[in-house]
């Protein structure tokens, strides 16, 4: 199979609703290995979150110019927030976890990964995400595929470190 691109990965997401495997190497019981997945997982989400704000600086660029009082107010004050308890918690636990500690990553990657699944299905299931993600206003915003794919990644990631 070849690897597929992730802004290709987030349209086929986005339009499709179809979530593609990641690009992830295939996981083995090594610490190196481990450690090397993870570390790619936690960039990954790293990536996904700062794609996603720049998703959402530019829905509310588009929103300031509408001209509008509320649409002002809401960019001023709101889009950011469709994030922010996520990304907030996901980077606490992952600083947790540290970035080289296999025993860490054995000990505590159950629970992370948890955390992470759980925030998936909190953002799949949300209103205001789906409401970005479907924008009328002509600015392409992937949230859900885009931290749904990182989520994804980073929860397969930690449940074969704890099950190594």
């Amino acid at each position: 199979m070849t690897e597929i691109d992730e802004n290709k990965r987030i349209w086929v997401a986005r339009v499709l609703g179809v979530t593609l495997p990641s690009a992830a190497p295939p996981a083995t019981a090594e610490a190196g290995d481990i450690l090397t997945r993870w570390r790619a997982a936690r960039t990954g989400w790293q990536d996904a979150t700062d794609l996603v704000n720049e998703q959402l600086n530019a829905l509310a660029k588009a929103l300031r110019a509408a001209s509008d009082k509320d649409l002002a107010a809401i960019a001023d004050s709101g889009l950011m927030t469709v994030t922010g308890g996520f990304r907030t918690r996901m980077m606490a636990a992952l600083k947790d976890l540290g970035a080289d500690d296999a025993a860490k990553l054995r000990k505590d990657g159950g629970k992370a990964a948890g955390f992470a699944e759980k925030l998936k299905a909190q953002i799949e299931g949300d209103a205001k995400v789906a409401a970005c993600d479907a924008n009328p206003f002509g600015v392409a915003v992937a949230v859900r595929a885009t931290l749904g794919t990182a989520l994804a990644n980073l929860a397969a990631v930690l449940r074969d470190a704890a099950r190594a």
